[in-house]
């Protein structure tokens, strides 16, 4: 990554906190810390100091990713993203009919399938999807994942149906309708702070190509999110979404 593309990745660096845009393609971190290419590599070259990363994304997701430059603050911003919420944006190759959907699933290993899958023995796992924009034959989906099992979302969606543009693994045959996952970690809330990652101009023009364009967005007229929910599996607790792990997407 040049020192430009880096720096323009670099959202906000305050009080040892480093919130960065991560680019499609680059991993958050590597096998080892002397592996390049990954995210947190490129930051310990830039700032010649060791550099933790928070949480995970896939290396085809993009958007916000947090870093810290002293080890204490992993801690901290662990519990502040546990406390918090975040927010992705997904484009999936179909037109959804519904308006928001609760997916109740527990997410484990396939030993048949060999990778993960929604299973019965699986650790319990929570997303909202919301549809923001639809187009003829894509929809561009708001997703919030209240637990952080790994590859939760992509799992989710595969469950509803539905096909992320780009997806490689969970699907019956890849989507090839996209270079990449369309994934985007767009807005990460934690007590008394907001942060929103720009979508990147890859992710803008497959939006633009399937007719998902910002201008259109408008709330149904005679629908409200109240009326249109629907919880899909059976495994919501009495007390509420578990505890949220370092990667859900």
């Amino acid at each position: 990554m040049s020192p430009e593309h880096l720096a323009a990745a670099i959202l906000l660096e305050d009080d040892g906190l480093i919130l960065v845009n991560k680019p499609s393609g680059v991993p958050t971190a590597g096998d080892n810390l002397k592996q390049a290419g990954s995210m947190q590599r490129e930051l310990m070259d830039h700032y010649r100091r060791m550099i933790w990363a928070v949480h995970q994304l896939d290396r085809d997701t993009s958007g916000l990713n947090v870093f810290v430059r002293r080890k204490k603050l992993v801690a901290e911003w662990t519990e502040a993203l546990k406390a918090g919420s975040k927010t992705y944006l997904a484009v999936c190759g179909s037109r959804v009919d519904w308006l928001q959907r609760d997916v109740w699933e527990p997410l484990g290993w396939d030993p048949d399938r060999r990778r993960r899958a929604v299973r019965d023995d699986g650790q319990e796992a929570h997303t909202s999807v919301r549809v923001l924009v639809r187009g003829k034959e894509a929809t561009l989906l708001e997703i919030k994942p209240t637990t952080g099992r790994t590859h939760q979302i992509r799992l989710h969606l595969e469950h509803l149906g539905l096909a992320l543009l780009g997806e490689r693994v969970y699907l019956p045959e890849p989507c090839t309708r996209a270079h990449r996952q369309c994934l985007h970690a767009w807005q990460i809330d934690v007590p008394g702070r907001n942060f929103h990652a720009p979508i990147p101009d890859d992710m803008k023009n497959i939006l633009e190509r399937e007719g998902l364009v910002w201008a259109d967005l408008e709330p149904p007229a005679d629908l409200s999110l109240e009326a249109d929910v629907e919880l899909v599996g059976d495994v919501e607790p009495a007390g509420g979404p578990g505890q949220k792990s370092e990667e859900s997407e």
